[in-house]
């Protein structure tokens, strides 16, 4: 398989719920979520294993959301820690990594960078436009991010 991975790490009850998306030939296609289980211990090691599951399916990049919740310590720190789990599983299969800043959505997503435009916006937009149902939030903000990189690339 080639075609881009989308992944966001998203924190609810202080637990990662992690969404999955695939761009490819233009194609959107989603994968079911991943929410961290009640046992921390485990949570990671998980999210590694389904990481990894995808990565050995070859995309030309995984394309990383990155949470930005820079009002919410706490869940930064928890984001942070699962997206770097991620990112080591890309690595670990040679996968390219493309790291996005929400605000990095806007062009993708045909919105100027102007006073009242949000990232809430352009995710809205760009799900719209890939022709997806999102089962979730996480999934929703995958689905933008693989959506923004293979426009980025060309391949949608």
């Amino acid at each position: 398989m080639s075609g881009v991975l989308g992944v966001h790490l998203k924190v609810v009850g202080g637990r990662y719920v992690a969404g999955f998306a695939w761009v490819e030939s233009g194609t959107v296609r989603t994968e079911p979520s991943l929410a961290a289980p009640a046992e921390t211990d485990r949570g990671l090691s998980e999210l590694y294993q389904r990481a990894l599951e995808l990565a050995r399916k070859h995309p030309t990049t995984l394309a990383l959301l990155k949470n930005e919740a820079l009002r919410a310590p706490a869940s930064l720190r928890i984001a942070a820690r699962a997206e770097g789990v991620v990112i080591a599983a890309a690595q670990h299969m040679q996968v390219a990594v493309a790291e996005w800043a929400g605000s990095g959505l806007y062009k993708a997503a045909g919105l100027p960078k102007a006073k009242g435009v949000t990232v809430k916006m352009a995710v809205a937009r760009l799900v719209a436009e890939s022709g997806s149902n999102s089962a979730d939030d996480a999934q929703s903000l995958a689905i933008a991010v693989a959506v923004a990189e293979a426009k980025r690339t060309g391949a949608f």
